[in-house]
């Protein structure tokens, strides 16, 4: 099971079980928990881009690929 399965599992165990209906599918309530962890992993990866474009230029060398991946990595972690 990856993380986000795991986190968005324990989410819903711990802190909305007792908070929802027993008519409402859990299992959707953790796809919709891992829907909205990507939607943010997405837009963590472009604002980095929009933020850094041109930024690690360095003697000629451009350094971006490098610092995006590094950020990844980062969020990965």
């Amino acid at each position: 099971m990856r993380k986000k399965q795991r986190a968005a599992r324990y989410y819903v165990q711990q802190e909305i079980k007792g908070i929802i209906d027993d008519d409402i599918n859990t299992g959707d309530l953790e796809e919709a928990f891992i829907a909205g962890v990507d939607w943010q992993y997405k837009k963590a990866i472009e604002a980095f881009k929009f933020a850094t474009d041109g930024y690690f230029i360095i003697g000629g060398t451009d350094y971006s690929a490098k610092r995006l991946n590094e950020f990844i990595d980062k969020l990965n972690s």
